[in-house]
């Protein structure tokens, strides 16, 4: 068991957004990364070199899908933009009863929802029961994880996404 986690503070994404420039310094730990992505429960959702969970995007060379600064907001509000690919649903069905998930698939009678985005509890819903369809709003990620970090946590973190854990991009090698 890992100990609960301590509030450092309630970042923002502005005042980390000018600390950026920060994540190339010499001396960046992205081991100290790797294992914060761990401690955070990162690995949970999101999948990286083959290891991790499938409810969040494959954060295998994000740095070439995203800019710094798009991968920071996202960690820090993760709902400001979430792709379709993510984004929970609740099925309001005719007994008046809603599930919430994610769609994986289905087919033209029923629908298969992940209602639990860190397991693997799916549920086939007849699309027949189904009388309304409401897209959430807001990412399955939680917001606030990062308020757990330290800064140089946070950048460490930021290190180890944007080399994908190729440790000789900084210089710190783990393995």
């Amino acid at each position: 068991p890992t100990p609960p986690p301590v509030f450092v503070k309630a970042w923002t994404y502005e005042e980390l957004a000018g600390q950026l420039h920060r994540v190339q310094e010499p001396g960046r730990d992205v081991g100290v990364g790797r294992e914060v992505f761990q401690r955070a429960q990162c690995l949970a959702c999101h999948r990286i070199h083959g290891q991790g969970g499938r409810q969040g995007p494959d954060l295998t060379g994000v740095a070439g899908r995203f800019s710094s600064a798009d991968l920071l907001r996202a960690i820090v509000d993760p709902s400001d933009s979430v792709t379709d690919q993510y984004r929970q649903v609740t099925l309001w069905l005719d007994d008046d009863f809603g599930v919430t998930g994610r769609i994986v698939g289905g087919d033209t009678a029923m629908v298969e929802i992940d209602v639990d985005p860190y397991g693997h509890q799916r549920e086939r819903i007849k699309r027949s029961e189904i009388v309304e369809m409401e897209i959430v709003p807001t990412s399955s990620m939680p917001g606030g994880l990062v308020n757990q970090l330290t800064l140089d946590e946070i950048l460490d973190l930021m290190a180890f996404l944007i080399t994908s854990g190729s440790y000789d991009e900084v210089g710190t090698p783990n393995d």
